[in-house]
């Protein structure tokens, strides 16, 4: 992670209800960073 992708994926999307939920967000979170590096 980069210190600005944690924040641009709050802004995106709302904090997570549950801890399941957190799994989900950094799930996504690595994703996106995984296509940005392969870009």
């Amino acid at each position: 992670f980069t210190s600005e992708e944690p924040i641009l994926i709050r802004a995106i999307f709302p904090p997570p209800l549950c801890d399941e939920d957190q799994k989900h967000f950094e799930a996504f979170g690595y994703e996106i960073h995984a296509k940005m590096i392969e870009a």
